[in-house]
C-alpha cells in the first residue's frame, strides 16, 4: 500500500523544487524519518455498502492516485532537503526502509481501557447509537465492535473525500458521533490507562529503533545516512505520544517525523525533532519536554529512557512458542515460494517438449 521510501528518493533525484531547506547539513550526521501513506481506499467496506471495491481505480487499501501525488511530493521534497547530505544519485547503501512493527500485549491494554468503569459510561451513550447504525450498515447489532464502527467512519471519510454521494443516514449528526468514537478510541491507544505502558509498547520502540540504527551507524562507521520507516497514522500517534510532542490533531496523509542527528564541535552528539503536516510550509520543529533543541543525545537519551523497553519481547509477552509459529510461518512461506517456482519450471519445461514435438511432426 505505501510505495518505497527508495522509490520516492530516486524518482524525485533530478527534479528540482522550490523549497527552502531548514535542514543543519553541516554537522548532520544521520536521519531518521516515520512517514505515513498517502491517500488510500478504504480499508474494508460494510455490508450495505453501495460503493463495493471495484469502484476504486486500485482496490480496497490501495493508494489512489491523489495518495501516489502525495507520496511522490512528500519524496521530493525529503531530496530537495538532504540534497547535500545524500549522494545525488540513490545509493542503496545510504538508505533503508523498515515497516512498523505491532506489539500483541498493547492490544491487551487497549482492551482494559475501555472495560474501566470511569469509561463504560461514556461508551454505554453510544449504545443506542451502534445498534442503530447496525441497522444501516447491515452488521448485527449485537457484534458492532469499536472496530467495525471504525471500519464505517474509515469508508465515509474516504468517501466523503472523493466526493462520493453518501447514504441518505450518514447526516452530519452521524458523522460527528462517529468522529467522537473515533477520537476516544485514539486516546484508549495512547492515553486514559497505563499511559507510560502503553508507549513502551508502541512509540517506545519505534524510539528505540531510531536510537538503535543511529548507534550503530556510528560505531560501525557504515555509509548508511539515512533510514526511513513506512507507517500509519496510528504509529506516528504513537511516536510521538512517547515522546510526549503529540498535538491531539490526526495525522494527515504523508505527514512525515523527522529525526536530524547532529556531531557537535566537540565530539559528542545532538538531535532535533521536526514534523511535516503541511505541504505547502516547511516542518515546523518539536522539542522534546525537558530539553532545547537539538538536545543533547545523552540527555535526549535520558528523557526518553521511561518510554522504551528494555526487552520489549518480554513486555509483549511474546513466547518462545509464538516465536516458533512465526518462524514456521516464514519457512512455510519460503517452502510455497520455492514449490510455485519449481512448479512453474516443470510447466514450462513440459511447454517446450510439447511444443519440439509438434513442431518434429510437422517437419516430418
Amino acid at each position: 500500500m505505501v510505495i518505497a521510501a527508495e522509490w520516492l528518493l530516486f524518482l524525485s533525484t533530478n527534479l528540482h523544487i522550490l523549497v527552502v531547506s531548514t535542514s543543519r547539513t553541516s554537522n548532520l550526521t544521520f536521519v531518521a524519518t516515520i512517514f505515513r501513506h498517502g491517500d488510500r481506499a478504504p480499508i474494508d467496506t460494510y455490508p450495505t455498502d453501495p460503493y463495493k471495491e471495484e469502484i476504486w481505480e486500485n482496490g480496497l487499501q490501495q493508494l489512489t492516485k491523489e495518495g501516489v501525488r502525495q507520496q511522490y511530493e512528500l519524496g521530493q521534497y525529503l531530496r530537495k532537503r538532504y540534497e547535500q547530505f545524500l549522494s545525488p544519485r540513490y545509493n542503496k547503501r545510504e538508505l533503508l526502509k523498515f515497516p512498523s512493527k505491532n506489539c500483541p500485549r498493547y492490544y491487551e491494554l487497549m482492551k482494559e481501557t475501555t472495560q474501566l468503569p470511569e469509561y463504560q459510561n461514556q461508551i454505554k451513550s453510544w449504545k443506542g447509537f451502534t445498534e442503530c447504525l447496525a441497522n444501516y450498515t447491515g452488521y448485527n447489532k449485537d457484534h458492532t465492535s469499536t472496530h467495525r464502527i471504525w471500519k464505517v467512519y474509515d469508508t465515509l471519510f474516504c468517501q466523503k473525500s472523493h466526493n462520493f454521494t453518501l447514504p441518505d443516514w450518514a447526516t452530519p449528526d452521524v458523522l460527528k458521533t462517529l468522529q467522537e468514537i473515533s477520537a476516544f478510541d485514539i486516546k484508549s491507544h495512547i492515553g486514559l490507562y497505563k499511559i507510560t505502558e502503553k508507549a513502551r509498547l508502541t512509540g517506545g520502540i519505534l524510539i528505540d529503533a531510531v536510537l538503535r540504527n543511529f548507534s550503530e551507524a556510528i560505531l560501525k562507521s557504515s555509509p548508511l545516512k539515512m533510514v526511513m520507516y513506512s507507517a500509519h497514522d496510528s504509529t506516528i500517534i504513537a511516536l510521538q505520544a512517547a515522546l510526549r510532542v503529540y498535538n491531539g490533531i490526526h495525522p494527515p496523509y504523508a505527514s512525515c517525523h523527522i529525526f536530524e542527528f547532529y556531531t557537535e564541535h566537540d565530539g559528542t552528539f545532538s538531535v532535533s525533532m521536526f514534523y511535516r503536516n503541511d505541504s505547502s510550509k516547511d516542518p515546523y520543529e518539536l522539542v522534546l519536554p525537558g530539553c532545547t533543541s537539538p538536545c543533547p543525545l545523552e540527555h535526549f537519551t535520558q528523557l526518553t529512557a521511561p518510554f522504551i523497553p528494555q526487552d520489549w519481547r518480554k513486555e509483549c509477552q511474546v513466547t518462545e512458542q509464538s516465536q516458533r509459529s512465526d518462524v514456521t510461518t516464514v519457512a512455510l512461506s519460503i517452502t510455497v515460494g520455492v514449490l510455485g517456482v519449481l512448479l512453474i519450471a516443470v510447466l514450462f519445461w513440459g511447454w517446450r517438449m510439447h511444443t519440439a514435438t509438434t513442431w518434429s511432426h510437422q517437419n516430418a
